[in-house]
């Protein structure tokens, strides 16, 4: 029991000093004055976990945290730009949905950790060096979302270019705020999305098969499209050592925290 004990105080002092030494990492951290005060010492903010989890140069463009909410399974997490041109970010969490009441657990935290990549990744695909801020001046071979023109050579074009028609972003577009419509996609269609949430459209598809690329640890059947969508993503040596990162940081963050987990299910 004894011996029990002495290891996870080891573990939690081991990840205390190791989060210490990154604090210097949010250039312009401001965390908003609601961020929880845990009950529980041994649990990680937010933002000690993307510190862990992301690599230095990543967490860069992240230039704010702060506490948001829409109550109990709600929006978990979103990022949105600082400034007009895409290239420092904010994201928001909602605490109900991450830490129970009390504050002395989490609720589950895979799933917190798989939203944090989801959202981390559409900052990777959507800052500055991949799309122009400025939807007045789209070029030919470009692609218009909300945030601007994705770049001809952009990650987000590549996949879209490769997995959806123009008639699905089309159709995605014009349903937008329809909470059916991910889940009558998805219906129609499984094997093609990674899950519902995935269907909604080629944005939110392309971050979740990121998520899901990361958290698998062999993508299986490679006959299915959510699975090529997956495989995407090793054609770029860039996101397989972004994956050994991140993967690296959420193993040790799963393993050291597994008692503070409560695990409730959740569907995503």
């Amino acid at each position: 029991m004894k011996k029990k004990l002495l290891v996870q105080v080891c573990i939690v002092v081991f990840m205390s000093l190791l989060l210490s030494s990154c604090q210097y990492i949010i250039g312009t951290k401001n965390i908003d004055q609601s961020e929880p005060i845990l009950q529980n010492e041994t649990l990680l903010t937010v933002e000690q976990m993307l510190q862990t989890i992301l690599p230095k140069d990543r967490l860069l463009r992240v230039g704010e945290i702060k506490q948001e909410s829409d109550g109990f399974d709600g929006t978990l997490a979103f990022v949105e730009p600082i400034n007009e041109d895409g290239s420092k970010w904010f994201l928001a969490y909602d605490k109900i949905d991450i830490y129970n009441e009390e504050l002395t657990k989490y609720n589950n935290l895979k799933d917190t950790l798989t939203t944090m990549v989801h959202e981390y990744f559409h900052i990777e695909s959507l800052n500055d060096t991949q799309v122009r801020h400025n939807k007045e001046d789209l070029q030919d071979g470009e692609m218009l979302l909300e945030e601007g023109c994705a770049k001809k050579d952009a990650y987000l074009t590549l996949f879209t270019k490769e997995f959806w028609s123009d008639e699905e972003v089309k159709n995605a577009k014009e349903n937008e705020g329809n909470d059916d419509f991910s889940s009558i996609i998805y219906e129609k269609r499984p094997d093609d999305f990674v899950d519902e949430y995935a269907a909604t459209n080629q944005v939110e598809d392309f971050a979740e098969s990121f998520a899901y690329f990361v958290m698998q640890d062999k993508i299986e059947d490679s006959s299915k499209i959510k699975n090529k969508k997956m495989q995407f993503f090793n054609r770029f040596p860039e996101f397989i050592e972004l994956k050994k990162h991140m993967r690296k940081g959420i193993d040790e963050i799963l393993k050291s925290q597994k008692d503070n987990d409560l695990n409730i299910p959740v569907e995503r």
